[in-house]
Formats: C-alpha cells, structure tokens, sequence
C-alpha cells in the first residue's frame, strides 16, 4: 500500500509501508517482501508543459529527503534557502523530513517551504503564500493520512480565502486558472494499494 499525499509544485510527501502481506509457508517467507517502511518529501516540483504541451517546464524536486527500512530507517531531513524559478516557482525556504519507522512499520513525510511563489511571468495570476505545510503518514496498521495548511495565500494580490485544512484534491479557482489551461491542486492525494 502507498499514499502520496503533495502539494502539487510546492510540496510534497510520500510514504509507503512495505510488506503488507504476510508469508503463509517458509518457502513463500523466503520471497516475501521485507517488512518496513518508506517516506519521502521534498519541497518544491514542477514537471509539466506550456503551450499546447510543447514547452517542457521542470524545476526540483528541490530539498528532497528520503527514509526507508529495511536497511536502517530513521529521519532524514534536507533544507534549502532559495531554490526555484522566479519565473515559474520559487521558495524561499524548503524544509523537509522523512522518517522510516522499522519497529513500528509507519512512515511520516513533511514538507514546509515559506515565502512561495508561482507564474511570476503572469501578474494577473501570480501566486503567493506565506507558508505551506505539507504532511504524510502511513502504517501497517492504520490507514493513510495527509494534510496540507497554505497561509495567506493571494492569486493576483489577492486573497484567497481557505479553510485551515486544506480538504484532499482541492481544485484551486478553476474558474480562473481552467481557461489558461492551469489546474492547480492543493493537498494532492492519490492512495494506491
């Protein structure tokens, strides 16, 4: 089972509990997946096209960090002052942490980037936030869990009102961003077994 729960271009975190099967026999224990756990988070990815899909725009992913067991676990973490594009998306600060938890087989990711911001080609739509925090959680025995909080968000000066969690796959202003062929999406989930 995975879960990947992201703020699509500005954060992200991914965690995935291993071996959720249990061996039945010796010889099906000898080919089972190892038990453990992986979480992986970085703070800033943009992979898509522009224009009819014939610009190819990437930028990251930027301060990745990533945790699995086997072979150990623990947390790992990764910052980054200033990384991005200022034409396309920027941060100025990107923190992030994984932690595999081998005992426990739970993974949690986190990503936190401040002073984000995105499409600064196009005033009437840039987008800024204060801060972003996204974050990811997974075990053996509980299920997936993600949340994003975006602070003083404004699109084009101005501001956005959210709730203080942002609900799974939120679609930002399609009205706006649809007919320029934008989809932007807060507190992206996407649970797979």
């Amino acid at each position: 089972m995975k879960t990947t729960t992201a703020l699509r271009v500005l954060g992200v975190g991914l965690v995935l509990p291993l071996g959720l099967l249990g061996a039945g026999t010796p010889a099906q224990a000898a080919t089972a997946v190892p038990v453990g756990a992986f979480g992986e988070a970085y703070g800033l990815s943009i992979d898509t096209t522009i224009l009819q899909g014939n610009v190819p725009v990437k930028v990251g992913p930027l301060a990745p960090a990533a945790s699995s067991c086997p072979p150990v676990g623990g947390t790992k973490t990764a910052q980054l002052l200033g990384g991005g594009d200022a034409q396309v998306a920027k941060a100025a600060v990107l923190n992030t942490s994984a932690t595999a938890d081998c005992g426990g087989k739970k993974a949690l990711s986190t990503a936190q980037v401040t002073n984000v911001d995105a499409l600064g080609l196009a005033a009437p739509i840039k987008i800024h936030a204060d801060a972003i925090t996204s974050s990811a959680g997974i075990g053996c025995a509980t299920p997936p869990a993600g949340s994003t909080v975006v602070t003083n968000l404004t699109v084009g000066g101005t501001v956005v009102p959210l709730p203080t969690t942002i609900p799974p796959n939120t679609d930002l202003l399609p009205q706006v961003f649809g007919p320029l062929g934008l989809r932007i999406i807060l507190n992206e989930q996407h649970p797979a077994a």
